[in-house]
């Protein structure tokens, strides 16, 4: 092989959504993988002069990218309820033949015959839910709302050319690491469009040391979920665990199964707001926020309401905080519950804020999940943003300070204590629902940084 050239071997994982589904060859784009592959570079490795594209700007590294499926026999998606649904056949010829599922942007109301035929119900996220069966007629309706996704059942070949063999090497220690701590496409920081490097210039890589990996190219602790499958399933739960919660009190076979968000209890008894409550003023989260101000017009709860709220004391005499917003912002918040229902559309006073990601990303391998910790953007940190539904905004602040490692500490603590309740009446093992029941068995456990402790 070349010495100005690198074949580097990957392996799909999670199906990747991709606006070109369709299209035979659709996979990671170079324009989208090399300059996170360059950034990645600039942080953990000595990068010389002599490698800049332009020497002025020092941002572009001097090598070409092409990424190919070569001769894939089979293209096809896998999910996580892929059993209760059948593939739709969209495109085959005499040697290739590829399935693609439809995964669920959104449900909208409009669309009542993609609901969940078994279940009467609406998907519970759009990455893993997927619509098929419908017959060919409808797959146009069905394209022009739903985006699709792609995942490749056989490896993919990134090959690298550079006149720099150093920064060639350079690619070859540090590409491995790149792809562990990083995913592609829509959602992916919810496990989807993950890959990993199985051989380098047709060498296999040592799997021996994947935490020492992972963690080297994180540069600080991460979490590894034990689940035996079900990935994104296993991710979807456990983030609602995490941040907004699950409550199935409404239906007949799991009335006492509630679980209260972590973050809302992390915040108000680790955070220290918990010992502030004798205060005039009681500190309280967004959610009640929302119920407050834009559900109910400020008003007052009704105190022979008991859905309304677990604890009602002070409630009117309360300062609030956009706890969430430290696991990211999504531009809109949509309730349907019989109490309240719309959307709540929300947007940071400081216009440079656009978009807020999650500063924490589930990285699926074939036998593991892996929780990343991140960066939590400082704009965020005691920024101001607006709520509004059908009428005036209403303001509501960040928290100013939030430790993302001791909150995962805590919560790998708390998630694999499955015993106590959850601000509700029983604890994990004793929930009822079939849904709870698949990450009941699941465990978290923290793989220490080497490199330092975070």
């Amino acid at each position: 092989m070349s010495k100005f050239k690198c074949e580097v071997t990957l392996q799909q994982v999670t199906p990747m959504i991709h606006f070109q589904a369709e299209d035979y060859g659709a996979c990671l784009r170079a324009t989208d993988v090399k300059p996170r592959l360059d950034s990645f570079l600039l942080e953990h490795a000595d990068i010389k002069k002599s490698w800049f594209i332009d020497k002025s700007k020092n941002d572009a590294l001097d090598y070409r990218m092409t990424i190919s499926i070569g001769n894939a026999p089979k293209a096809s998606i896998t999910t996580y309820r892929q059993s209760e649904l059948e593939r739709m056949k969209r495109k085959s010829d005499n040697e290739t033949t590829r399935y693609i599922d439809t995964v669920l942007s959104k449900i909208e109301n409009e669309y009542p015959a993609y609901i969940d035929k078994k279940t009467q119900s609406n998907p519970k996220s759009f990455f893993g839910n997927m619509v098929g069966g419908y017959g060919t007629e409808k797959v146009d309706a069905i394209s022009s709302e739903y985006r699709e996704g792609i995942q490749f059942t056989t490896p993919i070949s990134i090959t690298l050319f550079s006149a720099h063999t150093d920064l060639l090497n350079c690619l070859k220690d540090n590409i491995e690491g790149f792809f562990l701590i990083n995913n592609f496409g829509t959602r992916s920081d919810k496990g989807l469009g993950s890959f990993y490097v199985k051989a380098i210039d047709g060498d296999p890589v040592d799997e021996s040391r994947i935490e020492d990996k992972i963690t080297d190219a994180a540069k600080s602790p991460v979490y590894v979920i034990n689940s035996g499958s079900n990935a994104l399933e296993v991710i979807r739960l456990i983030y609602a665990f995490m941040k907004g919660g699950i409550n199935y009190t409404t239906k007949p076979d799991s009335p006492d199964d509630y679980f209260k968000g972590f973050i809302y209890r992390y915040f108000f008894k680790n955070g220290g707001y918990y010992k502030k409550k004798s205060e005039s003023r009681i500190p309280r989260n967004d959610k009640a926020f929302m119920k407050r101000e834009l559900f109910r017009d400020g008003k007052a709860l009704d105190d022979n309401d008991e859905s309304e709220d677990r604890d009602k004391a002070g409630y009117d005499n309360a300062t609030y905080l956009y706890i969430r917003a430290m696991l990211g912002v999504p531009d809109y918040m949509e309730f349907r519950d019989s109490k309240r229902k719309g959307k709540v559309n929300i947007a940071a006073v400081d216009k440079s804020v656009e978009r807020v990601p999650s500063p924490i990303l589930f990285k699926v391998l074939p036998d593991r999940i892996y929780i990343i910790p991140g960066q939590i953007d400082k704009r965020v940190r005691g920024a101001t943003f607006e709520f509004s539904k059908n009428g005036p905004a209403k303001k509501i602040s960040t928290p100013a300070d939030f430790d993302l490692i001791d909150f995962l500490d805590s919560f790998m603590e708390d998630f694999n204590d499955k015993k106590s309740p959850k601000c509700g009446s029983i604890g994990i093992k004793d929930a009822k629902s079939k849904d709870i029941a698949k990450i009941k068995n699941c465990t978290i456990e923290k793989i220490k940084y080497k490199g330092g402790e975070v």
